[in-house]
């Protein structure tokens, strides 16, 4: 049946294209622009849509995190392994502050990971600058989740709140890519 084919088709893109995408994310996660062209490329095949239809609703229906949403999940276990002291022996000596450790007073932004002093562009490219921005944007709530809960209860309650983000239909009126479905 056709619902078989696109579960076909949905097992081979975790199988050959997803499996790629998840390799060494963090490391090279500032060159995604030119991939998450082509994971939208690919779950337009999957659905048998247009080539210029948007791929939101078809991230939802599918269920299928998008690239950017995969490096913020990498970025967010990572530091959740950090913090609990869960990542391998060589990486414990990665150096992730809060703002707590530099002084004593009760701000609002004790709690948030400091940005290290760095003089180079090259350094805001780097992974540590990348989970120290990711991880202090998120709310207080995701915050205390990443402290207090499980890493499987992290995990899923990430997929869930960016899959439940994701757009249902297009909002923009008259809009060309939709003429075509």
């Amino acid at each position: 049946t056709l619902s078989d084919f696109y579960q076909t088709l949905k097992t081979l893109y975790y199988t050959l294209v997803a499996s790629h995408f998840n390799n060494h994310l963090l490391l090279w996660g500032h060159g995604l622009e030119q991939i998450f062209i082509m994971q939208k490329r690919a779950v337009r095949i999957i659905e048998g849509k247009h080539r210029l239809a948007h791929t939101g609703p078809i991230f939802k229906t599918l269920q299928i995190i998008k690239l950017p949403d995969l490096f913020h999940l990498a970025a967010l276990k990572f530091y959740y392994k950090f913090y609990h002291s869960k990542l391998p022996q060589p990486l414990l000596t990665f150096k992730i502050n809060q703002n707590s450790t530099s002084h004593s007073y009760r701000t609002r932004q004790r709690n948030r990971l400091a940005i290290p002093v760095h003089k180079s562009y090259l350094f805001e490219r780097s992974v540590t600058y990348s989970i120290i921005k990711y991880i202090n944007n998120l709310s207080i709530q995701s915050f205390e989740c990443i402290i207090n809960n499980s890493f499987a209860t992290v995990v899923t309650k990430f997929k869930k709140n960016v899959i439940n983000n994701y757009a249902t239909i297009c909002s923009t009126r008259n809009c060309y890519s939709c003429s075509f479905q």
